[in-house]
């Protein structure tokens, strides 16, 4: 959400002492950082918030006059997934445990924090006059940097998650319910799914809409099918330690080091199927040197740039030339600032291919036509060997995207789409892959498919 937020003022009295408050939500790049997912705002000295601590434990704390705190044990740290998190309350009940319970995919959670919650207390949940924010603090501090989908409040009720997710029996993963089995929303309850043109649409009929402020970003991403991103949590091999805040966007734009090497990774990898991803220069300035392209390696020091061993491959800014097995040589020709690279990898014939600007490199040193050509502009690619406690220089059976930023002399930035449609907050263009998933700028090949989890159980 970044530097947006949701933001309703109730004016009417709901349930003060029962209610239960769903959200899905994916992180972004702001780990460490204390940031607020929902605060809802009577006044300095009564406010229910819910918050994300600067050790990643989630916070769900109760001030009147005093702060009352619920403290998860657990840490939320993936920045590849959805968190499904779900507060339930209910003052009125006899034990102090059973008072607010918080439940992270599903499975109510051991806390590392419970303070007494007095017995038939209030909360600002259901108050009127309450301002209930999503995204930020009511004093516009600790943003959000992440994704959200799906919030609902039920007012009046203690409900258990099985009311809004349950596990895939295919994947095992904890996905949002098809259909709503809540028969009451109470008075002060919403649901807001925020995927459409207006983010703070109440839709259960109780008529509670919200007003953004900002414009936030409708991804094509959600918590039943997720799109790839940068992976952060390699950000130790990345920049070096000087470097912070190099990730934006929902970790998918990102700001090189001055003067620095750098490497970073995708969040999913592939081992078999044929994939499509593209990333723009949004700026390269002053000696900058991009590498774009693939690896299999991981983890690497970060002095090791991509194309540094046998299964990276990766086109160079500066002359178009393939990097592979510490080597270059003639491939394509330049690309610079404001310029869009496409990627497609077919694993299964073990083949490569770059475009800019959708004009496929021919492979012999030049950007050719806007129509693909399997048999043109291919490289070979070895397959990687499976390695699932990889080391450095070794393969891990998949390859990842890869990007990676070689001893320039000022700062650079990329924004990657992987189907989600944006270059970070610009929209990229219309052009859905042959399952009907994902935007891009350009004309994604027949057979291949954008980058997200859907993709992945059906072709990858």
């Amino acid at each position: 959400m970044a530097s947006t937020y949701l933001r309703k003022a109730f004016s009417t009295t709901g349930d003060r002492q029962k209610f239960t408050l769903s959200m899905w939500i994916k992180r972004g790049s702001g780990l460490g950082a204390e940031q607020m997912l929902c605060e809802c705002y009577s006044g300095s000295t009564a406010k229910d918030e819910i918050w994300l601590q600067s050790n990643d434990t989630l916070n769900f704390v109760k001030t009147d006059g005093g702060g009352l705190a619920t403290t998860t044990s657990a840490e939320f740290r993936d920045v590849g997934a959805w968190y499904h998190i779900v507060i339930a309350a209910d003052s009125t009940q006899g034990s102090n445990a059973d008072r607010i319970k918080i439940y992270k995919n599903g499975v109510q959670q051991t806390l590392g924090q419970q303070d007494t919650i007095p017995v038939n207390s209030n909360f600002q949940f259901g108050a009127s006059g309450a301002e209930l924010t999503f995204g930020v603090k009511n004093d516009l501090s600790w943003y959000f940097d992440g994704s959200m989908a799906n919030v609902e409040m039920v007012d009046g009720q203690q409900l258990t998650p099985a009311y809004f997710g349950s596990t895939d029996s295919t994947t095992g993963i904890w996905t949002p319910q098809a259909s709503s089995t809540i028969s009451s929303y109470g008075t002060n309850g919403f649901k807001l799914k925020m995927d459409t043109t207006s983010p703070g649409a109440d839709t259960s009929g109780k008529g509670n809409t919200f007003t953004p402020s900002g414009t936030p970003t409708l991804t094509q991403g959600s918590p039943s099918n997720v799109y790839a991103t940068w992976n952060v949590l390699q950000s130790q091999y990345f920049w070096g330690a000087a470097e912070t805040s190099f990730a934006t966007n929902g970790n998918t734009t990102l700001r090189s080091g001055n003067s620095q090497y750098g490497f970073i990774s995708g969040t999913m990898g592939i081992s078999k199927g044929k994939f499509y991803w593209e990333t723009k220069i949004i700026s390269e300035t002053g000696g900058s040197q991009f590498v774009i392209g693939i690896a299999s390696t991981m983890p690497r020091s970060v002095s090791n740039h991509l194309g540094g061993n046998q299964y990276d491959y990766g086109i160079y800014s500066q002359n178009g030339n393939l990097y592979t097995s510490n080597a270059s040589s003639s491939f394509t020709a330049s690309y610079t600032t404001g310029d869009i690279i496409s990627v497609a990898i077919d694993y299964d014939n073990a083949k490569l291919y770059f475009a800019k600007n959708g004009a496929w490199a021919t492979g012999s040193g030049a950007w050719g036509s806007s129509t693909f050509n399997a048999a043109t502009g291919a490289q070979t690619i070895t397959t990687p060997p499976p390695q699932p406690n990889a080391t450095a220089g070794v393969g891990t059976g998949f390859y990842f995207p890869a990007w990676s930023y070689w001893d320039g002399s000022n700062y650079g930035v990329i924004s990657s789409n992987f189907g989600e449609g944006f270059f970070g907050t610009t929209a990229a263009g219309t052009q859905a892959d042959g399952n009907g998933q994902g935007l891009f700028a350009y004309a994604v090949p027949s057979g291949y498919y954008a980058l997200n989890t859907k993709n992945l159980e059906a072709y990858g």
